[in-house]
């Protein structure tokens, strides 16, 4: 590849800028395939504006998209989508990943949105259990280039992109592959970082560094891979930081707390703190290193995957009396009244495509939670067994136990953030047809107010031995309204969010109920905090009638209507 490149320009004035690509490399340790990825950093973009840019190099065709910068501010609204495990459409090499028609469909769900950015929960394509990763990669970028070359998809590393062998903790593929914002290591580079679009911070964090569970370990890659046992590969990296993202972590939150610009903080990760599945279940580690932050610092609503359903919390805060597995303690028991100046929301939405959705089975009744509390013996030759026991679930608002596939569009405006769960029914069949004929390509980084943003393109060259790891056909992922019905009934989900002043409480609840403040005792938070929460409650009681916002938390219907994509 020659003079690897992205223009951009805007609609009106057609391209101008070019600015020339960095190249990144990576060397895959199970195939001995090369890959150059192409990472073209724009700078000093205006915000609220519509950009369009076209990526080539010298004799190929370019290859056009478009984006829209963040707001200043709280000047506007904007949308985001988030899901998480979603691995590819087709199977591909020998088919030891897991591979649904869904995992096709829901991509022109999310583009039918329009969505400023998405959140990727982790769990991105599985290419750690595919015997031809690269391939498993390229697909994924295929897939979803649909929607990513028009909008960035800010991705958090599950269990599943630590690809054993590739770098020191098996993350070398998945940080070539993205450009994300800087987190003051280059050891860690994009493991973990934070943005700030428009009101709102995003933080993404990897939780294989507290995780207990053995989570990536491949039996495929640990006979396969040429150097797994001389190069002393190991898949289980529990602490692998050292410390580092957690002192990283208490101080963007801290910083983000205490800012005047941010209203909300949203916590984009993998694995869960909370889960009534026998799936995987929760896990102790982010309990123990997490949650405490999340609860100092006010976070207000986490994103997760991991378990293969859809869940939401009640806001939690602190642990229930007498705990030892630190068991969160919900801080109200009304599922329609959702106010996070009592604390954190969570939601599991790891419903992204993976072949194997959370079984019905998985769930008691009544209702219990999963906590991995612990791991039994294990080496990299051999997984660690996880330890699990069940605990009481008052956490637990709504957890849907018959659509296992969707995502959740979140909306902000200056006033509030609105969430609508969105789930692809479970029938969709699969069609044939050609693959797709667009060139992999994806967008990413979403720095400051969207003021900085990269393409990113990629293409593999591997030794004549492994050339017999061929990616098979796609079937065609453009299905028709008709076949790709989204299960999004009027009100499912729908969380509309009081912001009175910045940092202060957000109360979500159901139609029609009347508006009411949660009753909870509040804990003493970081000096300013518990003032402006006071103010919000004040506002929502009847005081300065400028400040009280309406909102809603619309829990699914018990018959939903259709909605087409």
């Amino acid at each position: 590849m020659s003079r690897a490149r992205l223009r951009l320009g805007q609609p009106s004035h057609g391209h101008g800028l070019e600015v020339a690509a960095q190249e990144r490399t990576y060397t895959e340790a199970l195939t001995g395939e090369t890959v150059w990825t192409y990472h073209a950093t724009l700078d000093d973009l205006r915000p609220d504006t519509q950009y369009i840019y076209e990526v080539l190099h010298d004799g190929a065709t370019p290859v056009p998209g478009m984006f829209r910068t963040g707001p200043l501010g709280r000047s506007r609204g904007f949308r985001f989508t988030s899901f998480g495990d979603q691995a590819v459409p087709a199977p591909v090499g020998l088919g030891l990943g897991p591979d649904t028609p869904n995992a096709g469909y829901i991509v022109p769900a999310v583009e039918s949105l329009d969505p400023l950015f998405h959140l990727f929960n982790g769990d991105l394509c599985y290419a750690n259990v595919s015997d031809a990763p690269v391939q498993t990669w390229q697909s994924f970028f295929t897939n979803n280039t649909r929607s990513a070359a028009n909008r960035p998809w800010m991705p958090s590393a599950g269990n599943h992109e630590n690809e054993v062998g590739n770098g020191p903790q098996g993350y070398l593929s998945y940080q070539t592959r993205f450009e994300l914002p800087a987190n003051g290591s280059a050891e860690f580079r994009g493991n973990w970082y934070a943005f700030t679009v428009g009101p709102i911070r995003v933080i993404s964090l990897n939780n294989d560094d507290v995780c207990l569970q053995d989570g990536a370990f491949s039996a495929f890659r640990r006979d396969h891979v040429p150097t797994y046992v001389s190069s002393g590969d190991n898949p289980y990296i529990n602490g692998y930081s050292s410390g580092a993202q957690r002192a990283w972590l208490e101080g963007e939150l801290a910083r983000a707390h205490q800012s005047d610009d941010i209203d909300w903080i949203v916590v984009c990760m993998h694995q869960v703190a909370m889960s009534s599945a026998h799936f995987n279940g929760a896990d102790l580690g982010i309990r123990q290193q997490w949650l405490p932050l999340f609860e100092k610092y006010g976070v207000d609503l986490v994103v997760a995957g991991h378990e293969h359903h859809f869940e939401r919390s009640f806001p939690v805060r602190g642990t229930l009396s007498g705990s030892g597995l630190l068991t969160p303690a919900p801080q109200s028991s009304d599922p329609a009244l959702m106010d996070t100046s009592n604390g954190t929301v969570h939601m599991i939405i790891g419903g992204g495509g993976h072949s194997t959705p959370t079984p019905v089975a998985g769930f008691d009744m009544p209702h219990d939670g999963v906590l991995i509390t612990s791991v039994g013996p294990g080496s990299p030759q051999s997984q660690h067994p996880a330890i699990t026991t069940t605990e009481p679930a008052p956490w637990s608002a709504y957890r849907d136990l018959q659509t296992p596939y969707g995502f959740a569009s979140s909306t902000s405006s200056r006033t509030s953030l609105v969430a609508r769960p969105r789930s692809p029914s479970p029938t969709m069949a699969r069609r044939s047809g050609p693959p797709p004929t667009r060139r992999s390509t994806s967008s990413s980084c979403a720095s400051g107010s969207a003021a900085k943003w990269a393409a990113t393109s990629t293409r593999a060259a591997w030794p004549g031995p492994q050339r017999h790891r061929s990616q098979q056909a796609q079937p065609e992922l453009e299905p028709t309204a008709g076949d790709n019905p989204i299960l999004a009934a009027p009100g499912i989900g729908r969380w509309k969010a009081k912001r009175a002043v910045p940092r202060s409480g957000r109360t979500m609840r159901q139609q029609p109920q009347p508006a009411r403040a949660s009753s909870q005792p509040q804990r003493d938070q970081p000096t300013g905090r518990a003032e402006r929460k006071a103010k919000n409650r004040a506002a929502r009681r009847g005081g300065d009638p400028g400040l009280r916002r309406r909102g809603d938390w619309e829990l699914p219907p018990s018959s939903r209507q259709p909605w087409h994509g």
